[in-house]
């Protein structure tokens, strides 16, 4: 019964084989384990068939397909050397398919990092025509933006529009940074820094911010800008110190401006302020002044007990990554760190913020330099739907992370440095958290726009702050102010102000 199924096997095997069915003659011959004459002879036809497909496919770029049928061969007959030379040069040719695509990624690279010439003579050298066209017809696009945005930056410059021309100066040195540009740049930045003192010393406060904001990314070409960045701190400093009535502090500031850069309108500012403090000294002196002092005397006697303000930080000692569980809010991730970095989860990298998706290891940075905060891409980034590499954030700028992970930069009030991301819709992290705080000073959560984490319905507002490199908070009023007995927030359990509760979680390492 066996031979007559060797017989049939051998039978079918021969007609695949005559046919040109190969593949269909290999699967039954390696059925057969006897080692009969016809068997034999019927393996060395189908190895030789093989052989011949293997080396039209090698031929034709099919290097792959050659191996396979290379390998099939050998499972038939013992290859001879020509057959050997056959394998290794398709192996030869899957490698030269491999670095070509490695050189294609290379020349995509240095066009994604704006070094055009450098990108076209990666491209030149390209053996894949259809890539190699590609590519250089990318590369002159790129290079037909940048002619476009260079003449509009130097226009938008001679015309007087130095914001203009500072913006797409920006979006042109992402394209190609180069010595051209590089020029340009520090024509723009001279402009700049005449507009700043223009603007400063005739009392244009915000232009004078704004314009010293359009001059963070020409900083490494006009290293003095980043004086004009300092001045423009220090005036949003002093109009925080204004809105929150500590005109102490604002005096100190003003007279530090009055050193640095005198302006007409410094003088009427800390005669304003002298009247006020005069005012403050005449209530003081008043009958109602003797309430206040004992008022002064019940605060000091509790003061043991009471925790430093907000404003007392000890910066030597961070806060750990914490998360922040409120109820009617969004969790929140809080890192109180100069550089959060931001990358793609279960990299094995150490990472403060752990993304799920199509993301580098390590993405991206948010650096804090002062009161401002700078995206730093490694990836492939966009704000705006413009590509970055080092861009400064601004409230309400959209930021993506390759292709899918989206998220918000706010800053919703000049009361606290902190900033926040807040996740795109259906973007998640650990610890179901949706919004990444940038810890600076305090955190302000309520149901008002102005605050950083905001609540539904609660009426409550509570301003988080840190001391000693632990998280405290209290109740506070709509303008800010303390409204009640600061309390230390605790992994153990939940915290109530009023109708608002806290629950806090430790992370032990990086998110994700």
């Amino acid at each position: 019964m066996f031979g007559r199924w060797f017989n049939a096997e051998l039978r079918a095997a021969e007609r695949a084989a005559a046919e040109g069915r190969l593949d269909d003659a290999f699967e039954r011959l390696i059925t057969l384990k006897e080692n009969s004459t016809d068997a034999q002879a019927l393996r060395g036809q189908v190895a030789r068939g093989l052989i011949a497909r293997a080396r039209v496919g090698h031929r034709g770029g099919r290097h792959a397909d050659a191996l396979r049928d290379i390998a099939a061969a050998e499972r038939l007959v013992a290859l001879d050397s020509d057959a050997l030379e056959l394998r290794q040069q398709a192996q030869r040719g899957i490698d030269q398919k491999h670095e070509g695509a490695d050189a294609v990624d290379r020349a995509k690279q240095r066009l994604r990092d704006g070094r055009l010439e450098s990108a076209r003579e990666a491209a030149c050298r390209l053996d894949d025509t259809h890539q190699r066209r590609e590519l250089l017809n990318q590369i002159e696009g790129a290079q037909r933006k940048l002619a476009q945005a260079m003449e509009t930056a130097q226009a938008a410059l001679a015309a007087g529009d130095i914001a203009l021309a500072a913006r797409v100066w920006s979006d042109a040195h992402l394209l190609n940074p180069g010595a051209a540009l590089d020029d340009l740049g520090r024509q723009i930045a001279d402009a700049l820094e005449r507009g700043v003192s223009e603007h400063y010393e005739r009392g244009a406060l915000d232009r004078a911010i704004r314009d010293a904001e359009l001059a963070a990314p020409l900083r490494l070409h006009a290293p003095r800008l980043a004086d004009t960045q300092a001045l423009a701190a220090e005036l949003r400093a002093a109009g925080a110190m204004l809105a929150s009535g500590a005109y102490a502090e604002l005096r100190e500031a003003l007279l530090r401006l009055r050193g640095r850069r005198d302006a007409p309108w410094l003088s009427g500012c800390l005669d304003a302020l002298s009247h006020i403090v005069q005012g403050r000294d005449g209530l003081l002196a008043s009958p109602l002044g003797r309430l206040a002092s004992a008022s002064v005397e019940a605060l000091r006697s509790t003061s043991e007990a009471a925790p430093p303000s907000p404003l007392s930080v000890n910066a030597e000692r961070p806060v750990p990554a914490t998360v922040l569980m409120v109820d009617g809010a969004a969790s929140a991730l809080l890192l109180d760190k100069p550089v959060v970095r931001i990358g793609r989860a279960g990299s094995g990298h150490a990472l403060d913020v752990a993304i799920p998706g199509d993301l580098a290891s390590r993405h991206a940075d948010i650096e804090r330099d002062g009161d401002d905060y700078f995206l730093i891409a490694h990836g492939p980034t966009t704000v705006n739907r413009q590509a970055v590499r080092r861009v400064l954030l601004r409230d309400g700028d959209r930021i993506q992370f390759g292709a899918r992970v989206k998220m918000r930069f706010a800053r919703p009030t000049v009361r606290s440095q902190s900033a926040v991301l807040r996740l795109a819709s259906g973007l998640r992290l650990a610890n179901d958290v949706s919004v990444i705080a940038l810890f600076r000073d305090t955190l302000l959560i309520g149901p008002q726009t102005s605050c950083h984490i905001p609540t539904r319905d609660t009426k409550s507002r509570v301003t988080v702050f840190a001391r000693d490199g632990r998280l405290w908070a209290r109740l506070a009023d709509e303008r800010g102010r303390p409204a009640g007995t600061a309390r230390p927030l605790e992994d153990r359990g939940p915290t109530d102000f009023d109708d608002l509760r806290i629950a806090m979680t430790t992370m032990p390492q990086s998110i994700g």
